[in-house]
């Protein structure tokens, strides 16, 4: 498992776009991760996971309409379709209430936190 902390580069004017960026950073490692598999190790076998909790971006990442909320981010969500079509990665959807990530991207209240805490298994 990898992650990083990123300033977003344009200003998303609606969460399924921040997603999509997200997404779009998270593919980009998953590809750079199996690359460097492929050299230590030969193939890889599965493809990498990547959970999301917008099913908003899982939708458009899959599904090749335009949309006009959409059109700009294309570039983006393009790259992701690609790998997706290609199998090198798969798409899971998380419940916000199960994403491990919020503890690292937000303030939470006690309860969620330690939640949060024991889905990284850092008990």
């Amino acid at each position: 498992m990898t992650w990083r902390s990123k300033l977003q580069p344009s200003v998303a004017l609606n969460t399924m776009e921040a997603e999509c960026f997200g997404l779009s950073e998270a593919t980009s490692e998953s590809v750079w991760l199996q690359r460097m598999l492929t050299e230590l190790i030969g193939s890889t076998a599965v493809p990498p996971v990547i959970k999301c909790d917008n099913t908003a971006a899982i939708a458009i990442a899959h599904n090749p309409t335009q949309h006009c909320r959409s059109k700009h981010i294309d570039v983006r969500v393009h790259f992701v379709r690609e790998r997706v079509r290609a199998g090198e990665l798969k798409l899971v959807y998380v419940p916000s209430k199960d994403n491990a990530a919020d503890v690292l991207t937000k303030g939470l209240k006690r309860v969620a936190h330690e939640h949060c805490v024991r889905l990284l298994g850092m008990e």
